[in-house]
Parts: structure tokens; sequence; C-alpha cells
């Protein structure tokens, strides 16, 4: 999921409430990611040519002519789009210089996506050598290429600023309560501050957790039924909840990959 602070920043929020700053990366640093994996995929190239032109028979040029459009496909648009795939976001270039492909909420991109960008990425990349790729990644804050726009992605820098953040747990007391109890659409906006919260809970002053705690738990209740059992902490019930949504939302999401057949 991704936030902006009042100051402009963007974070997003991880499954473990642990808040990332996100910094779109430059296209600069994209560039010289790409001329990494340009790099690497003109030696393959170089190589595929070199076997083909040494074992093809010298009088079968149209054999020869498939086999080289084939292998165009696979370098241009196969390899990137398997390798970005199978990393989450990331290529060989990209890894080197510390920079990953993410959805526009936050999250990990998914086949779609990487289909996506890896198709548009044929003609901004390859058949306009990178040119078009510059030009529209220059004209819009976040750096993203055309494909990113379709594919809804960009391209981010990940630094974690919440180092003494702790894992998401199910109050144990609650676990049986919460698997019974419906839970409506609750807002991104207000799952997010719940998160936050339970992250920097530990860094407020007493008062001031309480009545925190005590509003959004207020606020979530709204889209609880029936409500937690009398005396429950606020906080435990705040962590209740979003451990439930959390889990619904993993599960979703390796159902749709099952689905896919990956």
């Amino acid at each position: 999921m991704s936030v902006t602070s009042p100051g402009g920043k963007e974070s997003i929020i991880t499954g473990e409430a642990i808040e990332l700053e996100v910094r779109p990366a430059s296209v600069p640093l994209r560039a010289l990611a790409g001329a990494i994996d340009a790099a690497l995929w003109g030696a393959t190239a170089l190589f595929s040519i070199t076997m083909i032109l040494r074992y093809l028979p010298p009088d079968n040029a149209a054999q020869g002519q498939t086999l080289v459009v084939v292998g165009i496909a696979i370098l241009t648009f196969g390899i990137p789009f398997v390798l970005e795939w199978a990393t989450g976001g990331r290529s060989l270039g990209k890894t080197v210089v510390g920079i990953r492909v993410l959805r526009e909420d936050g999250g990990p991109v998914r086949v779609r996506h990487v289909f996506v960008r890896s198709l548009v990425g044929v003609v901004e990349n390859w058949l306009t050598f990178g040119a078009l790729a510059t030009v529209v990644s220059l004209s819009n804050a976040r750096g993203r290429r055309l494909g990113d726009m379709l594919a809804g992605t960009y391209v981010v820098r990940l630094r974690d600023v919440e180092a003494t953040a702790y894992p998401l747990l199910m109050p144990p007391e609650l676990s049986d309560w919460v698997r019974t109890v419906d839970i409506g659409p609750i807002p991104s906006a207000l799952t997010t501050r719940a998160r936050i919260f339970l992250t920097r809970a530990a860094t407020l002053n007493p008062e001031a957790r309480r009545t925190h705690a005590e509003a959004l738990a207020s606020e979530v209740e709204a889209y609880v039924s029936p409500a937690a059992p009398a005396g429950t902490h606020p906080e435990r019930f705040l962590a209740a909840v979003l451990v439930r949504r959390r889990n619904e939302e993993y599960l979703s999401y390796v159902r749709a990959e099952e689905r896919n057949g990956l």
C-alpha cells in the first residue's frame, strides 16, 4: 500500500506493518540498469548468432531466418519477461543498482504487470534504442515509462525507515473470535493509519498512545460484527483485525496465482 506524507515523501506499508520510504528511481539510474541488461542481452545474442552460423546448414536460409526472428523475440521479450517475473520486479541491472518494480499501490508486481511492461518495452527500449522510454520518463514526476503507465507500475529505490518495527502478530486470546466475525470493507487509509500506529506505538507517550488506540479502534469497530469481547485492549483488537485482513489478502493472492497456472 502506498501513502504520501505531508512533506511529499512516499512510503509503503508492508504486510508486516513495516513502513518503507520509497523514492522513484531516477532516469539516469534506470538507464544504467538498462545498459547493464542490454550488455547481457547483447552478449547472449552474439553467442546465439555464432552458434547458429556454426551449426546451421549453409543451404537452409529459410530456417536461418526463422531462428533469427525467434531469437530476437526471446531476447527482447522472453528473457526480460521471465527474469522480471521470477525475481519479483528485478533484473540483473536493477539488482546491481538497487532498484525494483512495484505496483502503483506499493505491492509486488504480478505476471500481468510484467507482461505489459515487457511487451511495451520491446518498442520503448529496443526499437527506439531507449529514446522513447527516456522521453516519457523525463515527462513525469515518478519517472515512469509508457510500459509502467499501461501496467500500473513504477520503479523505486527502497530504504527501510522503520528498522525497529515488529511483525504484526495475532493476539492469542482473540484468535477464535476473529475467525467468526464479519469484517466489512475497511477503507485503505484507515488500515494504513492503524498499521502505522501499531508499528510506532512503543515510541509514543502513554497518554497519546491510549488516545490514538481508542480512536482508531472506535473507527475500525464500525466495520466489524460482532464486537470484540468486553474488556479487549484496543491495540490488540486492531492487531487481530489487521492480521486477519493480511492473511485473507495473501490467500487471495495465492489463489489468483494458482488460477493463472503459476
